[in-house]
């Protein structure tokens, strides 16, 4: 499940990256940045999770959020022998 993370104030948006990236090391989530900047996403296996995830946000960060459907659907790991093959495939189908 890809979802990605709204907070309701903006100026919280520096300790909700460190509380996500926290939370990625810990195994909790997946976290993916869009390139363009916009807010992140993060990935999980179940809708559980993500209750988990927001109740953690909420209680230990003190950052309430709501969860958005992505546009993305799936994520992929991609890799190849050859780091220009790879660099093509990503030049191609980024977005």
């Amino acid at each position: 499940i890809l979802r990605r993370v709204r907070l309701g104030d903006a100026m919280k948006a520096k300790k909700l990256k460190e509380a996500l990236h926290q939370m990625a090391e810990e195994g909790v989530v997946q976290l993916f940045s869009p390139e363009d900047g916009s807010p992140a996403i993060v990935g999980v296996v179940g809708a559980l999770q993500l209750d988990v995830l927001k109740e953690r946000l909420n209680f230990e960060y003190t950052l309430p959020v709501e969860f958005e459907m992505s546009r993305f659907s799936v994520c992929r790991w991609i890799s190849a022998d050859d780091k220009a093959e790879v660099l093509r495939f990503i030049e191609a189908h980024r977005g």
